[in-house]
């Protein structure tokens, strides 16, 4: 539940939303709102509690605005769990209207779309989500496949899960860990088909730029649509760490150490970002 209304938060243009990986390095410890705020670098905090009964289930979600500790709003959602996915868009809804922040229509209507009518598709999903979290090289990635392939056989129309599974076969032709060719032509009939039914979503573009850079290795080329997807989406994380790449597999050094520290803001405890700064700074040494 988390997961999705960070990411449903992270749509909003006007917002600058940290990463789950982050804002998961406070959950469960005592430390006051206002010292993690300040170490994360935001204004409010979003803090709840789930609690499961049967097929039902209530969520508690507050709105803490960090510098006075004040509680802009509250509320609670007692619902079936089939109603999960529309209580994570309500509770974001609600957000962007305590922040007064308005909402495109395309971004309003992505936010009242169910990703998949499969709860066991879900559940896989969340698995790859959670081995994608931290570097696992072929072996990590594998393993994702494993997972979201069967996820798109038991829903062949959970888009989010289609892009990271494409993305999932072009990491493995990027390590060389594709001898026969089988993720490269499974990468590219999956993109294929992503963009013939989801043609002008954010998501289909993401898996084609991604494609661009895992694929094709095209880094130029894949910055340019990566630069094109942050006009749209600027705080995404994905799109900023795959910007950062880009401009050192071009040689850009202090264009990567800029894009480098800009992608650390939104996930700060990353240690794949932060490693990426690392980098940078040595880079801008030379």
């Amino acid at each position: 539940i988390t997961e999705d209304i960070i990411t449903e938060l992270s749509r909003f243009r006007d917002l600058f939303v940290i990463s789950r990986n982050s804002s998961f390095k406070y959950k469960g410890r005592p430390v006051e709102v206002s010292k993690f705020a300040r170490e994360l670098g935001v204004q409010y905090v979003v803090e709840g509690s789930v609690r499961k009964a049967g097929n039902r289930v209530r969520i508690t979600v507050q709105l803490i605005d960090a510098e006075t500790d004040r509680h802009v709003w509250a509320e609670n959602y007692d619902r079936k769990l089939d109603d999960v996915f529309a209580i994570q868009s309500e509770i974001a809804l609600a957000i962007a209207d305590q922040l007064k922040i308005s909402l495109a229509p395309q971004i309003e209507a992505n936010l009242s779309e169910r990703p998949t009518s499969s709860n066991a598709a879900y559940e896989l999903y969340l698995r790859a989500l959670a081995i994608g979290r931290s570097w696992g090289g072929p072996p990590g990635f594998r393993s994702t496949i494993e997972l979201l392939e069967p996820a798109i056989q038991l829903d062949p129309q959970f888009l989010v899960a289609h892009v990271l599974l494409s993305e999932a076969h072009g990491r493995m032709h990027w390590l060389r860990a594709d001898p026969d060719g089988y993720h490269l032509t499974r990468a590219r009939q999956l993109v294929a088909d992503i963009a013939a039914r989801w043609p002008g979503r954010l998501e289909a573009e993401l898996a084609q730029a991604q494609l661009t850079y895992n694929v094709d290795q095209d880094y130029a080329r894949a910055l340019q649509a990566f630069e094109a997807l942050r006009a749209r989406a600027p705080n995404h994380p994905v799109i900023l760490s795959f910007i950062s790449a880009c401009l050192k597999r071009e040689g850009h050094y202090e264009a990567f150490l800029r894009a480098s520290r800009a992608a650390l803001a939104v996930d700060p405890e990353s240690p794949g970002r932060l490693g990426d700064t690392a980098n940078a700074l040595l880079a801008n040494l030379r």
